[in-house]
């Protein structure tokens, strides 16, 4: 404790008065502790601790305590920490008051420590305050707790990421989710799916190329959380990675977000080695439907390598062209024929549709199956749907 020799005598006469005597009582070392905080001076902070310490009198404790509070200072957070340790909710609520005044980044290495203990209790109080130090190593502890062995801590853990901004969190995801195992990493996507944010997109398209189908799965369900207008131009960026899936999702995020693809990049896409990829623009024509548009399905529905692209061109032909002729009510007699054939075809969609269980991702990949029209079967691994439905 510094010397208070050098203090005035207001301040020396108080630091005194904390002390238990003869002419000592409860209300003058009450009065005591009123008379330091109103001087404001954060030299009196080491006298209250120890006045705390030696205090046996609750209402005098409970005065110290909220002075504490009030000075605001990191030196005290230890012993207030300590102090609300196994204490009812009732008792320690002053407690608490005062330590969230007196928590700071300073703070950090003794949670930390307190964290690494074997106390069940300090721990979880230990993690409440974390979300309190704004310091990034503070969120990379919490991010670490989301893979504790403790079921209780994990829920905390996300509880007290949540006082943070997506835009500190997820840069720190990117850190460590590469590296992570499986269920870490699936942890780690359900809180980016919990952000809603747009500003984990160019994350969450990389994390579709992992080679395990659960993390597929869950990447994709935040992406949808996540997705937002102001994602499009990332998404029309990733139409140019190397991995399918990724450019799979892109234009399928695409075409949920109702956004613009460049015609020229699904004439390219079009051209792609893979038959999901190539399905998948296919998609992105039939919702353009303009004669450009037509035009190419008809050459895919002709010279496409892989047969379920070229029907599912085909038909979807048909779809547009009996949409046409019945907003034109006309029916000429050159094309009877194909109009009975896409009626046919239209009714059978329907019925299906109406049949079927609406499913948002491929149980067998896990993929996002925001198509505009319901698949027989899995555009990425081709597998057949219609048994989950």
């Amino acid at each position: 404790m510094k010397d208070i020799s050098g203090k005035n005598k207001e301040f020396t006469s108080s630091v005194k008065k904390l002390q238990k005597g003869i002419f000592s009582n409860a209300d003058k070392r009450c009065n005591a502790v009123i008379s330091l905080e109103m001087m404001k001076d954060r030299d009196a902070v080491p006298y209250l601790l120890k006045a705390l310490k030696e205090e046996s009198d609750e209402r005098v404790r409970t005065c110290i305590i909220r002075s504490l509070g009030t000075f605001k200072d990191p030196g005290a957070t230890e012993t207030l920490f300590e102090l609300a340790l196994g204490r009812s909710p009732d008792s320690k609520q002053t407690i608490l008051s005062s330590l969230d005044s007196c928590i700071s980044d300073k703070d950090l290495p003794f949670l930390a420590d307190a964290l690494s203990s074997g106390k069940a209790d300090r721990r979880i109080l230990s993690i409440q305050y974390l979300g309190k130090v704004r310091n990034p190593d503070s969120i990379r502890i919490l991010l670490g707790c989301l893979n504790d062995k403790d079921m209780e801590i994990r829920p905390l853990a996300s509880a007290s990421l949540k006082s943070f901004t997506e835009e500190d969190i997820i840069p720190l995801i990117g850190e460590i989710i590469e590296k992570a195992d499986r269920y870490f990493k699936i942890r780690l996507l359900q809180l980016i799916n919990d952000t809603k944010s747009p500003f984990a997109v160019p994350l969450l398209m990389q994390v579709l190329k992992s080679d395990d189908v659960d993390v597929r799965s869950n990447a994709s369900k935040a992406l949808n959380s996540c997705i937002k207008e102001e994602s499009a131009v990332y998404l029309i960026d990733s139409l140019k990675d190397d991995n399918y899936n990724v450019k799979c999702v892109a234009i399928k995020e695409l075409l949920v977000l109702d956004a613009e693809i460049p015609f020229d990049a699904l004439i390219e896409l079009l051209e792609d080695e893979n038959e999901h990829v190539r399905s998948s623009a296919v998609e992105a024509l039939v919702a353009i439907a303009d004669e450009e548009s037509l035009s190419l399905l008809e050459k895919v529905s002709q010279a496409d390598p892989d047969e379920w692209v070229r029907k599912l061109a085909h038909n979807n032909i048909l779809r547009i062209r009996n949409q046409t002729t019945r907003g034109d009510n006309g029916h000429s007699d050159n094309n009877n024929k194909n109009n009975k054939e896409s009626v046919k075809l239209d009714k059978d969609i329907k019925a299906k549709k109406s049949r079927a269980r609406k499913i948002s991702f491929c149980p067998y990949c896990g993929n996002s199956l925001s198509l505009s029209i319901a698949p027989l079967f899995c555009p990425f691994c081709g597998e057949n749907l219609t048994d989950n439905r």
